[in-house]
C-alpha cells in the first residue's frame, strides 16, 4: 500500500457546527489527502468492534484515517503448547499499538493547529458582533433624537402657521369692520353733496 493512501484522512464535523465545517473545508480546500464532511445522521452511528481508524477530538470532530485496515485482533492459538505462534503474535500487537499512538498524534496535532485558529476567528467575530451591536444602539439612540427633534419641528411649525391662520383671520375681520364703518359715511357723505349742490348753482346763476 502506498504512503499517499496511508496518510489519507477524513474529518467528519458534526452538523450542528456548520461554522467549523466551512472553517476546516477551507483551511484543508489544497491539501488533496485530507476530506472534510459533514455528519447528518440524526443518530451516532457505533463504531465496529476493534476499529482503531477513528478517533473523536474536541468539539465533536471524528478523525478518520483512510487507506490502512483496522489491525487484526491477535487470536488465541488454538493448542496450548504452541509457544511460538504466541511470540510471533506480541510484535504484531506492538507495532499495531505503535501504528495508532502514531496516528492519534498525526490527528491530534492535525486538529491542534485548526481548533486554536477557529477558535481565535470565532472570537474575532464576536468582539466585532459586540461592537457593531453597540454601534447599533447607539445609532437607534441617535435615531430617536432626531426623531424627537423632528417632531419638536413639525409641532413648532404648526404653532407658526395656526398662529398665521389666526392673524388672517384677525385682519379680514378687521377689514370687514372697517367696510363696515365705510358705507354710514359714504352715505353722509353722498347726503352732503346733494345738499349743498343746489345751493351752488343758485350762487352761480345770480352771479
Amino acid at each position: 500500500m502506498s504512503d499517499v493512501a496511508m496518510n489519507e484522512y477524513l474529518v467528519v464535523v458534526p452538523a450542528s457546527d456548520l461554522v467549523l465545517f466551512e472553517y476546516l473545508e477551507q483551511r484543508f480546500k489544497g491539501d488533496p489527502a485530507t476530506s472534510v464532511l459533514v455528519d447528518r445522521r440524526k443518530t451516532p452511528r457505533p463504531a465496529p468492534a476493534g476499529s482503531r481508524r477513528a478517533a473523536v477530538l474536541g468539539h465533536g470532530v471524528t478523525v478518520v484515517r483512510l487507506g490502512e485496515s483496522p489491525a487484526s485482533i491477535p487470536i488465541a492459538p488454538s493448542r496450548p503448547d504452541d509457544r511460538r505462534q504466541m511470540m510471533n503474535d506480541v510484535p504484531v500487537d506492538f507495532e499495531d499499538r505503535q501504528r495508532v499512538d502514531r496516528w492519534l498524534e498525526e490527528s491530534q496535532y492535525l486538529l491542534g493547529r485548526l481548533i486554536p485558529g477557529y477558535l481565535d476567528d470565532r472570537d474575532r467575530l464576536k468582539t466585532r458582533l459586540a461592537a457593531s451591536e453597540e454601534d447599533c444602539q447607539r445609532m437607534r439612540h441617535e435615531v430617536e433624537g432626531l426623531r424627537r427633534e423632528v417632531a419638536g419641528l413639525v409641532a413648532e411649525l404648526q404653532h407658526h402657521r395656526n398662529e398665521q391662520a389666526a392673524t388672517a383671520e384677525t385682519f379680514a375681520a378687521v377689514l370687514g369692520q372697517l367696510s363696515d364703518l365705510q358705507k354710514p359715511l359714504t352715505e353722509v357723505h353722498r347726503r352732503l353733496q346733494a345738499t349743498h349742490a343746489p345751493a351752488l348753482n343758485g350762487a352761480h346763476a345770480h352771479v
